[in-house]
């Protein structure tokens, strides 16, 4: 990231952006830094953030996946970790390429291909799915529709309001792993529409994924539809379902989480590769 862009950052279409407590938006720090993690087994694995996220979000669980001989691989999504305005100007299609991208450059040096992604990134790793780049699927906080209306309408809305800025959580700073909550405080309203139309693709097409999918949720998920698990096993043809008691949206950087979501996450790469003494 340049100078130029590095200044622009607090500011959205020439007005400071606001500062949103417990989210970091310098990324230029190493834990919001792409990543690749050669490791000793031939499976890789593709870690995809959510929407106004870095991947700074699944650094800690692709550390695990390192340790444990995975080959992993972290992105930034075109737009993120960069500037408000940079969102504004990657949408849906960017998203979906860089992410096709990325998992076409994995499977060049892995037999066996996994997607996991938290939010929108579980999004992505389903339509990865639906397009037959990867071999498998672990999905977190994965939002089958969305809660909030300005979701939908947003490009309807920016001309009086085109930024949106997320809800304040005081108690966020301390639920969070330090150094690793790096993301914008809003989003422009245009980009909240890219989301939505990006849910509505991946719902239509979800028949197509044949692939094993390890779905994890919060029972407790205040940003997503809490049915959104349940659809999704409605739909798919092979899952596996694990539920989190009382954990954040973005529990991947949950301090209280972190091991349980941790440990999750290997039990389900495990089930996808077959190597899982309790497999089917």
């Amino acid at each position: 990231m340049n100078e130029k862009t590095r200044a622009a950052r607090p500011y959205f279409h020439g007005k400071p952006v606001r500062r949103i407590a417990g989210r970091d938006d310098d990324f230029q720090c190493e834990e919001a830094k792409p990543f690749f993690f050669s490791g000793s087994r031939r499976t890789g694995i593709l870690m995809l953030h959510g929407f106004t996220g870095s991947v700074s979000h699944m650094r800690p669980l692709g550390e695990v996946l390192r340790n444990k001989g995975y080959t992993v691989m972290g992105i930034n999504i075109p737009g993120h970790a960069d500037s408000l305005e940079a969102l504004e100007a990657n949408g849906q299609d960017a998203w979906k390429k860089a992410c096709e991208e990325a998992a076409k450059r994995l499977r060049a040096s892995c037999d066996l291909v996994i997607a996991c992604g938290v939010s929108m990134g579980g999004v992505l790793s389903m339509i990865l799915a639906e397009e037959k780049l990867v071999d498998g699927v672990i999905s977190i906080s994965a939002p089958y529709g969305v809660k909030q209306p300005v979701m939908k309408f947003g490009r309807a809305i920016s001309g009086i309001k085109p930024l949106i800025y997320w809800r304040e959580n005081a108690e966020r700073a301390q639920q969070m792993m330090q150094g690793y909550d790096r993301g914008y405080a809003g989003f422009p309203a245009k980009s909240a529409s890219e989301l939505y139309d990006l849910i509505q693709e991946m719902v239509r097409n979800l028949d197509r994924v044949a692939c094993r999918v390890y779905l994890i949720q919060s029972k407790t998920d205040d940003t997503i539809p809490l049915d959104s698990m349940e659809k999704f096993a409605g739909r798919l043809q092979r899952t596996r379902t694990a539920q989190l008691e009382d954990a954040p949206h973005m529990c991947t950087i949950s301090r209280r989480h972190f091991e349980q979501v941790a440990a999750l996450v290997l039990e389900g790469a495990a089930w996808v590769e077959g190597t899982d003494p309790g497999d089917q």
